[in-house]
């Protein structure tokens, strides 16, 4: 499993589209009646901001790559809107406080807000570079509770596999721990 393009394919299927009102308008028609049942009392498309919302989002996204390196952010502002396609490392971006100040700029409802944040930190959590192996279950708790609020809060689309392989990188990242710290094979 590439958990590179996981992460990322999370934070743009989940957040990205999301927000936008997109992931439903990706699924098939079993699908869309299925979310259409599932989500009548959340509401039409729990998570998509509306137009305010999404104005504040571009806002946000704006003042990130004025005060940033172009380099590093040009990308974002493009992600809501057309444009250059974004990069996996410009979702990779809104993993950390640029998508925690993003997403809080929008003024969600508390429950979306807290699933789309919880969400980025899980992200977040899983690309960081050290991982300590007392971390590993608070790692795990923390993934676990933030797929379970996006399934309780947001609309839910076919591409949320993506959403669950990342309980899969948890358990990488456990038998990554475990296994470097056995002894080295004997040598014959």
């Amino acid at each position: 499993m590439n958990g590179m393009h996981t992460l990322g394919g999370v934070i743009k299927e989940v957040v990205v589209k999301g927000v936008q009102g997109l992931r439903i308008a990706k699924a098939s028609t079993r699908l869309r009646q299925a979310v259409a049942d599932y989500n009548q009392n959340k509401g039409p498309n729990p998570g998509r901001a509306d137009g305010a919302q999404l104005a504040r989002i571009r806002a946000a996204l704006q003042e990130v790559v004025r005060v940033t390196p172009a380099a590093l952010t040009s990308r974002l502002q493009r992600l809501t809107g057309a444009g250059k396609a974004a990069k996996t490392h410009t979702y990779f971006l809104l993993a950390g406080p640029i998508g925690l100040y993003v997403i809080t700029s929008a003024r969600f409802p508390e429950p979306v807000q807290e699933a789309y944040l919880r969400l980025l930190q899980a992200c977040g959590d899983l690309w960081q570079k050290v991982l300590e192996g007392g971390e590993v279950d608070a790692l795990e708790q923390r993934v676990v509770e933030a797929v379970c609020l996006v399934e309780l809060r947001l609309s839910v689309n076919e591409m949320d596999i993506k959403l669950h392989n990342l309980l899969h990188l948890v358990l990488l990242a456990r038998h990554w721990h475990i296994t470097r710290h056995l002894p080295p094979y004997p040598r014959l």
